[in-house]
């Protein structure tokens, strides 16, 4: 089954006027834009491709690599303001819509937000919703202390970073705690540092327990 959202490993079917017809082992095929199409690629061969729907609601492969996949978070800049949404920079020919039902605060154009990457249920096409807390996981917390995870740097408040861990919790990065410059969608190795009674998580770049030492 090819997974809209998602990067797929097809096999090239055959060539047409619009690209190649790529297949995967179920049958299913989605087309490769000419443009996207490496010379080399002959039929038979595989390929791993980004399989996202046209404007026309239609499944296509590309090459391009998007910033984030579908389950994900990313950190995405606002390129147009329309009418029913706007339309964010992902890395793909096509922007990202996060339609105004799914916008925690109005968006504006040239401005960044920390989105989450869905697929809209009329549509199956991906958008984006920057109405965080419903994707994150805030009870069942699978983490434990000084456990190594990754981080998507998040928007600065007056006490430090907030961040996101492994695509699926919600931490803290307190400015004391900073040893290094850190930039709203960084993404970098941290550590959890404390889990505290109300399940918030309290985060830190350098592995807790381990001494810094300032050179002499």
């Amino acid at each position: 089954m090819i997974e809209i959202g998602k990067y797929n490993t097809l096999t090239a079917a055959r060539r047409i006027v619009h690209g190649m017809v790529l297949v995967d082992e179920e049958g299913d095929d989605v087309l490769l834009p000419k443009k996207f199409v490496p010379e080399e690629l002959e039929p038979e061969d595989t390929i791993e491709v980004f399989v996202y729907t046209d404007s026309e609601d239609w499944p296509v492969a590309t090459t391009q690599r998007p910033k984030a996949i579908l389950g994900q978070f990313a950190y995405l800049q606002v390129k147009e303001v329309v009418p029913f949404g706007a339309f964010l920079d992902w890395g793909l020919d096509k922007d990202l819509l996060a339609p105004f039902a799914e916008q925690s605060k109005k968006m504006e154009r040239g401005k960044w937000y920390l989105v989450y990457l869905l697929l809209d249920e009329q549509t199956g096409r991906m958008i984006a919703s920057s109405k965080l807390n419903k994707f994150l996981e805030t009870e069942n917390i699978e983490l434990e202390e000084k456990q190594e995870v990754e981080l998507l740097i998040g928007p600065q408040t007056d006490i430090g970073y907030n961040a996101i861990i492994n695509h699926r919790y919600r931490g803290l990065l307190y400015k004391s705690d900073l040893f290094r410059t850190v930039q709203p969608g960084d993404q970098c190795k941290g550590y959890v540092k404390t889990i505290r009674p109300d399940k918030k998580i309290d985060l830190s770049l350098r592995q807790p327990g381990y001494a810094h030492v300032e050179p002499n």
